[in-house]
């Protein structure tokens, strides 16, 4: 869905080349190049910063992270596949809610 780093100017350092992907079969990108910021994933869903940090604290809905450390000064990062995951629930959501609006 997306796979085009380019397109979304994050740094795909540590992603695995074409040859890599075909000697070891692993069709995904490496770890650190799907780890985004708060930064990136605001752009990736075209919101603020701060709605991204308040919407992986607990309010709905609800993005998936993950906190690398302890206390306030804890690093959090998302998953790109996570963050896609996200979208896709979204958007199923706001389809049966349109299909259910319409039956009415």
């Amino acid at each position: 869905m997306l796979r085009d780093f380019r397109n979304l100017r994050l740094s795909a350092e540590g992603a695995p080349s074409t040859e890599e992907t075909q000697v070891t079969g692993y069709q995904d990108v490496s770890v650190p190049a799907t780890l985004l910021d708060a930064k990136q994933v605001a752009r990736l869903l075209h919101v603020s910063e701060s709605w991204v940090r308040e919407h992986c604290n607990g309010k709905e809905p609800r993005l998936p992270a993950m906190k690398l450390g302890q206390g306030r000064t804890a690093l959090v990062r998302f998953h790109l596949n996570d963050i896609e995951e996200f979208i896709r629930g979204q958007r199923d959501r706001a389809r049966s809610r349109a299909a259910t609006q319409r039956r009415w």
